[in-house]
């Protein structure tokens, strides 16, 4: 599955960037914060999606961003608890916090 967040969709936070919308049909959350020396831990969340429910760990996650890109081994984590903010039940959580160059 390709989740590919707009170019200038990222926002500056306090802690390094953030993505909040929907990419083809799929509820994205997304933050990227640097750890130093050209690292970075990655938190993606995905909702919404049939192919979210089916991913099995490992899951190779890549992220490219211009020219610089990196890839990491993530684990799929599930929450179908309730969603009290959206009412809907989450369908699936990949986690990366693995280090990426």
């Amino acid at each position: 599955m390709l989740i590919s967040i707009p170019a200038g969709s990222l926002k500056k936070t306090d802690e390094g960037y953030a993505f909040h919308g929907r990419i083809r049909g799929v509820r994205v959350e997304a933050t990227i914060s640097p750890r130093g020396n050209n690292r970075f831990t990655i938190d993606l969340e995905g909702h919404g999606d049939q192919q979210l429910a089916s991913l099995t760990s490992p899951v190779t996650v890549l992220l490219a961003v211009g020219t610089n890109s990196g890839t990491a081994s993530a684990t799929v984590v599930r929450d179908r608890s309730e969603d009290s903010d959206r009412s809907e039940e989450r369908e699936g959580r990949k986690d990366s916090r693995e280090e990426t160059r």
